[in-house]
């Protein structure tokens, strides 16, 4: 029959009725003599489970000692955090905190690996209260080492340089973050962390780009936004396609590009925006001469891959881009498109089926503008030469604008919204 006295006393106060025989780990009632749940404890385990014992009114087994406000804990360890009766970290987290006043971030960092291998009791909780204070300077480091002054990381790159960092420390004292399993882990190694061409087009500023998104959307004609939110779907659900939008001069495709852009990138990901030319690649926010971006030959014709190695960092950032964005392209020969079809293939290494490797690509322009230039061709065979002409266009979802967004504003008088609209058209 259970003890109905010692069921509401804790152990500390027990001793008078109580005794603890250390030699078998077990608690003996005089009056009972039976024994206090018939279980033993692992050496390293009794020091946590007393001070649990101890605020715990009537236990009778050691699993009676795990719950707390309605959570089981599986460890006895836990139980005491939860109870705050092991506050020992708090010790190193204050100290840690002390020293950010006067040490730079890698000072504190080796600080944090010292304690962790030593003597934290939960390092993860640790970890995360001084997180901030441990990747403080990693941004600053990474735009000097990157040489790119206006780099700005995420939180989640922030940490994950900060992981880096402590995992050489512990590797210097032979060891790593894999022995610590509490402690969150590194991804697995990819080329982004050392690639400059991917960190810079990451490190656009993502509140201003949620803002111009806002006010832009606004803006936007029920043809603009039907295609930005086809061209979102297919990038979220990563079914590749290649588009064509089609407008003449005011019908809002740079805004689409900046819209579309803005979107994508304020969530992290990445959008390559090229045009046909150095001028028109003004207009794109980070953008750039296609030959220049992907290395298309100058003069290609109808076997010419693009000359970026797979596995260089311009591979790369083609390869992690979630989007491609190509404006003018009417006035460049099909072969540039062909060429860089043919390297996404092997730069993406999957959908050889699909153009591009699978990857979205959104074309733009007006056919009645320049056509490809060809020294001392023909009609015919400028025609031919056109995107229109290539094997990739039956690949092509085509939308067309014809609203000027100039005429929709309203601010125009009627004869100046006259002529616009015939010069535009």
């Amino acid at each position: 029959m259970a003890n109905t006295q010692a069921s509401v006393l804790v152990n500390k106060v027990k001793p008078h009725k109580d005794s603890w025989k250390v030699h078998v780990k077990l608690l003996y009632s005089w009056t009972q003599n039976t024994s206090y749940g018939g279980e033993t404890l692992e050496c390293g385990l009794a020091d946590q489970t007393l001070l649990v014992v101890n605020v715990v009114r009537g236990p009778t087994s050691y699993e009676d000692i795990k719950p707390f406000n309605g959570v089981l804990y599986p460890e006895y360890k836990d139980a005491c955090f939860a109870r705050w009766l092991l506050d020992e970290d708090q010790e190193y987290i204050d100290n840690i905190v002390r020293r950010s006043f006067e040490s730079f971030g890698s000072d504190l960092r080796h600080v944090f690996v010292l304690i962790l291998y030593n003597t934290l009791s939960v390092p993860e909780t640790s970890w995360e209260i001084t997180l901030q204070i441990l990747s403080e300077d990693i941004e600053h480091n990474r735009r000097i080492y990157f040489n790119r002054p206006k780099l700005l990381l995420s939180d989640e790159e922030k940490m994950k340089f900060s992981l880096q960092e402590i995992e050489k420390h512990l590797r210097q004292n032979g060891t790593s973050l894999a022995n610590f399993t509490f402690m969150p882990q590194l991804p697995p190694a990819d080329d982004t962390d050392s690639n400059f061409l991917i960190l810079d087009e990451r490190s656009y500023d993502r509140q201003a780009l949620v803002e111009t998104l806002d006010r832009g959307v606004q803006k936007m004609t029920d043809e603009q936004r039907k295609f930005f939110d086809e061209i979102l779907d297919a990038v979220n659900e990563e079914r590749g396609g290649m588009f064509l939008v089609y407008g003449f001069g005011g019908t809002g495709k740079t805004l689409l590009w900046k819209l579309i852009s803005a979107a994508i990138r304020s969530k992290g990901d990445i959008v390559l925006n090229v045009a046909s030319s150095g001028i028109a690649s003004l207009l794109l926010q980070g953008g750039m001469n296609a030959h220049s971006r992907f290395d298309i030959p100058l003069s290609p014709d109808e076997f010419s891959s693009c000359t970026m190695a797979s596995g260089s960092d311009q591979a790369n950032l083609v390869k992690e881009a979630s989007l491609i964005i190509w404006d003018e392209t009417p006035m460049m020969s099909k072969h540039c498109f062909e060429a860089l079809d043919r390297s996404m293939y092997d730069i993406m290494g999957k959908h050889r089926t699909k153009p591009f490797g699978g990857k979205v690509v959104v074309f733009g322009g007006d056919f009645r503008q320049v056509l490809p230039v060809i020294h001392g061709a023909g009609r015919a065979k400028i025609v031919l030469a056109a995107l229109n002409s290539s094997y990739l266009w039956e690949h092509c979802k085509f939308f067309k604008l014809t609203k000027n967004m100039q005429l929709l504003s309203g601010d125009l008088t009627p004869e100046e919204a006259q002529e616009l609209k015939e010069f535009s058209e």
